[in-house]
């Protein structure tokens, strides 16, 4: 990586969580064809509640930036539909346009909310007139905005930890929900059209041709100040270890529960009477 990094050549990447990591590359946006038929919305029964596409099958704590959070997500998601009677579904491994298609029966699109950073699917999403859910820390909301020109982030900003109650409040709440859809679509037309952004691309192309040297880190986005690094880098790895330790430190405490109750009712639970019982119950 390192070798990739001081490359002298002029590099670029895209405006998501990568940027960190290349310090000397010029960020450039990640674009979608909003305009195209799949990526605009369709009118269709919305028979989903929520809809998540995740890439990788890796847990939340796994490791810090490829993942998708699924097997934690899951668990919230299968806690919606039991408890609230929601739908929600998680799809993996299909082509594009199927997912699209499956999108735009969603009332909400749901992004990974563990790392820190936005992907496709929530640009996809916000296409699509859908309010989309994902986490961004502070650093991807300023690369963003940047790049964007834009003032807001148009994203529900959700961490793991809050999923439940903030996909509940909108699901519960049609006129926001769907102001909020409408307002992403707007977004992607005003800040994130194609066309305007390729001018980001030509530019590149003719500062490669004329002024190599241009093609390097924005200013504004630069990563040699201690205190940015700091904050944009340093900071958002502290954030993700806490709420590491703080996933682990519960799922210790549950488990010291559990082994507290089992020992505190062994003689119970292998009695004979118990398990008589107990088999009535399940029948």
């Amino acid at each position: 990586t390192n070798f990739v990094v001081n490359y002298p050549l002029p590099q670029i990447v895209i405006a998501q969580y990568p940027e960190r990591f290349f310090p000397n590359a010029k960020v450039i946006p990640n674009m979608i064809p909003q305009n195209d038929p799949l990526y605009r919305a369709a009118k269709t029964n919305q028979d989903i509640d929520l809809i998540f596409t995740p890439s990788w099958d890796r847990s939340a704590w796994e490791t810090r930036w490829d993942t998708k959070g699924l097997p934690e997500t899951k668990i919230i998601l299968n806690r919606l539909n039991k408890k609230y009677n929601y739908s929600t579904k998680i799809f993996r491994g299909i082509p594009l346009h199927q997912v699209m298609t499956l999108k735009n029966r969603s009332k909400l699109i749901l992004d990974e909310i563990v790392t820190g950073s936005y992907h496709l699917s929530s640009l996809e999403g916000l296409s699509l007139g859908k309010p989309v859910l994902t986490y961004l820390d502070k650093r991807t909301e300023k690369v963003l905005k940047y790049i964007s020109g834009s003032d807001e982030i148009p994203f529900v900003n959700t961490k793991l930890e809050e999923l439940e109650l903030v996909a509940k409040a909108l699901l519960d709440d049609d006129e926001t929900r769907n102001h909020i859809g409408e307002d992403s679509r707007r977004w992607i037309e005003t800040f994130w059209q194609d066309k305007n952004l390729a001018l980001q691309f030509k530019q590149i192309y003719e500062d490669l041709l004329d002024n190599p040297e241009l093609v390097t880190r924005q200013k504004y986005l630069s990563l040699s100040d201690p205190k940015e690094i700091f904050f944009s880098i340093s900071m958002p790895n502290i954030v993700w270890e806490a709420r590491k330790r703080k996933s682990f430190s519960l799922k210790i405490f549950l488990t010291y529960t559990l082994i507290k109750f089992f020992k505190n009712n062994i003689k119970r639970i292998l009695s004979v009477k118990f398990l008589r019982d107990f088999k009535k119950q399940s029948r």
